[in-house]
């Protein structure tokens, strides 16, 4: 074989040998994920892959990008993940066609990212680890459209003045990205971040707003509902209450609605209507109630529900079953496909766990479409 003529080189699992990668001249393609065989000396002669267009050394044992990885001038997509990698090289920025780059939130960009205007999508990025120019920097990326921010470690590695100063020059970046491109974010234990008194620190452009991995704040923003492109939103809130549901039903667009964080003992009832919106919602997911009821024409565009119930319809005081309790109005909901329902709580025994399955499953054999049922018993 003449290696010269080779575009893509993938090599799976542990590989006794890895020919030079100088032999490849003409190489589009390199990827070598999860080979914990190769390490920094492998690289050595990548400077020379001028035509690269993919690397991939997820899960590989390179600590250390090479400089000469500045002359990759076709690169668009680098994914580093599970590398041993802490720091990039300076040169990095002189990837001018780098469109994707995927990483741990351990990593450290250099100064100058500004430089790299192709970039589309940047992996998890612990704001606290960058160099100090970097929210001025970032918020100049003008085709940035996918973005997730770590802000994990504050305590640790800045005091609290830095810490709030650094909030704020995010949320600038975020609010410059906002006039841009910028159509999905994501935080990760960004608690603190998203509660910065009135002050609304992400773009109102946004299609997807993700809030996970410790993102809590105490109730649904105010500015939430000023997101009016939001297609996808999950929540992480302590309290959740029916005036929420009321504000996130008036988003017009939104497709997809995850709400969690209320821990398993959330005690509220919710009640939907026509008059709370989600015309256009496909996915409710909620992770904790005391009980949900869907009136006439509420969610009517709605295919999966997911719901968690912490109580089940065993009046202790009276010992005996709510009438009507397992009514939650399936028949309400004329597209819906699939129904996940989790319990909680001491009292749902398998009796009245049977109870409810049985009630659903008749509710559901009524419903046109013949929805899924999934039980899940928690505790």
């Amino acid at each position: 074989m003449v290696l010269s003529h080779v575009r893509s080189l993938n090599v799976f699992g542990y590989s006794m040998e890895i020919p030079p990668l100088s032999e490849f001249g003409h190489l589009r393609v390199l990827d070598l994920e999860l080979c914990n065989q190769v390490e920094n000396h492998h690289l050595a002669n990548i400077g020379r892959l001028f035509q690269l267009r993919h690397l991939n050394l997820k899960w590989t044992e390179v600590s250390e990008l090479p400089k000469e990885i500045s002359h990759l001038r076709c690169l668009e997509m680098l994914d580093i993940r599970g590398t041993q990698l802490q720091d990039l090289p300076s040169t990095i920025v002189n990837l001018e066609r780098l469109v994707d780059v995927l990483h741990e939130s351990s990593v450290k960009f250099p100064n100058g990212i500004e430089k790299m205007q192709a970039l589309e999508m940047l992996g998890e990025v612990n704001v606290y680890r960058q160099p100090f120019n970097f929210p001025q920097e970032l918020g100049q990326l003008q085709n940035l459209r996918k973005l997730v921010l770590n802000f994990e470690g504050a305590s640790i590695s800045v005091q609290e003045h830095e810490e709030e100063q650094c909030n704020k020059s995010i949320a600038s970046a975020l609010r410059k990205l906002g006039t841009q491109n910028i159509r999905s974010l994501t935080t990760v234990c960004g608690g603190r971040f998203l509660q910065q008194g009135s002050l609304c620190p992400v773009p109102f452009s946004l299609q997807e707003f993700i809030m996970t991995k410790g993102s809590h704040v105490e109730q649904v923003p105010e500015w939430v509902s000023s997101l009016l492109n939001l297609q996808l939103l999950r929540l992480e809130v302590n309290k959740f209450t029916q005036e929420d549901l009321r504000v996130l039903g008036s988003l017009p667009e939104l497709l997809i609605l995850e709400v969690v964080g209320m821990g398993k003992y959330s005690d509220t009832s919710f009640t939907v209507s026509d008059k709370v919106g989600f015309r256009c919602l496909r996915k409710f997911s909620l992770e904790s109630c005391k009980w949900m009821f869907f009136e006439a024409r509420s969610m009517p565009k709605l295919e999966k529900l997911e719901i968690g119930i912490w109580r089940s319809g065993y009046d202790t005081a009276s010992g005996i079953w709510r009438p009507g309790y397992w009514k939650f109005g399936m028949g309400n909901l004329p597209c819906l496909l699939s129904l996940k329902f989790a319990t909680y709580g001491w009292d749902w025994d398998d009796g009245s766990l049977a109870a409810a399955q049985d009630a659903m499953e008749r509710a559901a054999g009524r419903h046109p479409n013949r929805p899924t049922l999934i039980f899940q018993k928690i505790c």
